[in-house]
């Protein structure tokens, strides 16, 4: 998934090379969760959020589709 994830972000960004994706696991409502954070520059932050998110929340529903598939939690975050 983390693959995916860098995938389509660094095909909508200016700088590609600067996208990092971290993942790491979360405990939540008793279940254990995937969180994958995406890293990169600051001027490519609003092209992955996209207008009113809708960008970034379609992001999230083929990371979740794929999650659902593999009967895992996941999060998608974007850092600051």
């Amino acid at each position: 998934m983390k693959d995916l994830i860098l995938y389509i972000v660094q095909n909508i960004v200016s700088n590609p090379d600067e996208v990092t994706v971290e993942e790491s696991l979360e405990e939540k409502f008793g279940k254990t969760y995937k969180v994958f954070t995406i890293k990169a520059a600051k001027e490519d932050i609003g092209s992955i959020v996209g207008k009113a998110g809708n960008t970034i929340q379609s992001i999230r529903n083929l990371i979740r589709i794929k999650a659902i598939k593999q009967k895992e939690f996941v999060d998608v975050r974007v850092a600051d």
